[in-house]
């Protein structure tokens, strides 16, 4: 789907080569949209372990990786505590304020930012971006302003589908997966 286009994929490739942060939505991205609440009120999410092992990828070559939701969620602290993630917002619907925040910690620019959401609110970012990604089961007003819509669902590593596009564009892919697939 990606490199169906020549062009296209020329100035994508650009694009992607220059991304220095990826930012993420969590529901409907990096989970798959379900909340699950027990008995006792203990929310749960289900987190894919394939875009896990793609962001701590992302993180040996360099790239930041960042997440910002408009709830706030144990799991999701618990879920990014692990990966080593310190960049998590909570409790933001106004996203691009988020994004701006980090791109004044890290004296970035927008043109070095990749965005991936999958809703309403997730538009405004997705424009404000260098790039943008929707899951492949994302709204459809969010597919529509994304730069790329990726095969894979939510939650179902549609994070690593962009996160490899990305690696691949920046010519650092081989390297950096040589460090998990490579017997000493």
């Amino acid at each position: 789907m990606f490199f169906y286009n020549k062009l296209l994929s020329i100035y994508y490739k650009k694009k992607l080569s220059a991304i220095k942060l990826i930012v993420s939505d969590v529901d409907g991205v990096l989970t798959d949209g379900r909340i699950y609440i027990d008995d006792n009120g203990v929310e749960t999410k289900s987190f894919s372990v394939l875009d896990g092992i793609s962001i701590k990828i992302a993180q040996k070559a360099g790239i930041i990786f960042a997440v910002l939701s408009a709830s706030d969620s144990m799991s999701i602290k618990h879920r990014f505590s692990r990966l080593a993630v310190s960049d998590v917002v909570f409790n933001t619907e106004k996203k691009v304020d988020g994004i701006k925040m980090l791109l004044e910690k890290y004296n970035l620019d927008a043109s070095s930012v990749a965005y991936i959401g999958d809703d309403y609110i997730d538009i405004s970012p997705m424009k404000f971006c260098s790039i943008s990604f929707a899951p492949h089961n994302a709204s459809k007003e969010a597919k529509k302003v994304s730069s790329i819509v990726l095969d894979s669902n939510g939650g179902h590593a549609a994070v690593r589908e962009a996160i490899t596009m990305i690696l691949k564009s920046k010519g650092v892919y081989n390297n950096v997966i040589k460090y998990y697939t490579e017997f000493k």
